[in-house]
């Protein structure tokens, strides 16, 4: 799981800012320059999740859905996906994530054991 962002300082640099998906994908080779090997040997296989900061997916990252949906038991395929791209769950998510750590300054601890406490005190 990576999150790549496609306005970081090294990918305009490099002249990427008009391919789509251009940080998702090279970051997902670094992945795989990184892991294929280790993974080959232990007898797996590197699918890199990798989204960029605005919420796009990587083809590979899109690749591990479809497998993932593939495992659902409670909804149909289908409707699995369905859920993740259609609703844009995951997008969703690390966007509020980002708000969050925005929200957090440089302290994103403080969020996660502000929510942590919360949990605590709504179990209790």
């Amino acid at each position: 799981m990576s999150i790549a962002r496609s306005t970081a300082p090294s990918k305009i640099a490099k002249g990427r800012t008009d391919v789509p998906l251009a940080a998702a994908r090279y970051r997902a080779r670094d992945k795989h320059r990184k892991y294929d090997r280790i993974c080959e040997v232990n007898g797996y296989k590197n699918i890199p999740f990798v989204l960029e900061s605005n919420g796009g997916l990587s083809p590979e990252a899109i690749k591990l859905l479809r497998l993932l949906s593939m495992h659902s038991v409670d909804v149909s395929p289908k409707q699995w996906l369905a859920h993740a791209y259609k609703l844009k769950v995951i997008s969703v998510t690390l966007q509020s994530a980002n708000a969050r750590l925005e929200q957090g300054g440089m302290h994103p601890q403080t969020i996660c054991t502000t929510r942590w406490q919360r949990q605590r005190n709504s179990q209790q």
